[in-house]
This record gives structure tokens, C-alpha cells and sequence, in this order.
């Protein structure tokens, strides 16, 4: 299982973040923060009290990782468009 650092390292990679700058730590920031918002949405929504996933629950992650993905997609279509030579 990838921790959050790992997937932290994967996504200033993939965004050409540059390190050891301010730009580098507010995205982390914004990046954990983000994290720990979904984190909230998932842990307040889950419907079971003893902790099982419901078909809801289910759903509901379902919904949030497609949400996530587009948005993704967006930015990479986005990065591209306005970057082009970034290959």
C-alpha cells in the first residue's frame, strides 16, 4: 500500500514542482490539506456505525474517486494546453 508521502513525491513529480522553494511547501500544503479534507468527507458520510461499508458508502467512494480522477484529467489536459513543449 502507498503511504501519502509516497503518493505526495509521485504528484510534485508529475507536476514539475520545484524543490526546496516556497512553491514546493505551500503544495505540499495544499496537498495534505486535501488529503485530510477527503479523509473528513469519508469518515463523517460512512453510514454503518460499526464501521463496515455499506452499498452507500460504497457508492459514495465510487462518486469521490470519479470526481478526483476528472479533475486530474482536467489539470493534465489543462498542463498540456498551456505547456506544450513540456513533454
Amino acid at each position: 500500500m502507498k503511504t501519502m508521502r509516497e503518493e505526495w513525491v509521485d504528484f510534485r513529480d508529475m507536476a514539475r514542482i520545484p524543490r526546496g522553494g516556497t512553491q514546493e511547501h505551500e503544495m505540499m500544503r495544499a496537498f495534505y490539506s486535501g488529503a485530510f479534507c477527503f479523509l473528513d468527507v469519508v469518515m463523517h458520510n460512512l453510514s454503518d456505525e460499526h464501521g463496515d461499508p455499506t452499498p452507500e458508502d460504497m457508492l459514495q467512494m465510487t462518486s469521490l474517486h470519479e470526481e478526483i480522477m476528472n479533475q486530474l484529467k482536467w489539470f493534465v489536459t489543462e498542463d498540456s494546453i498551456r505547456y506544450p513543449n513540456r513533454g
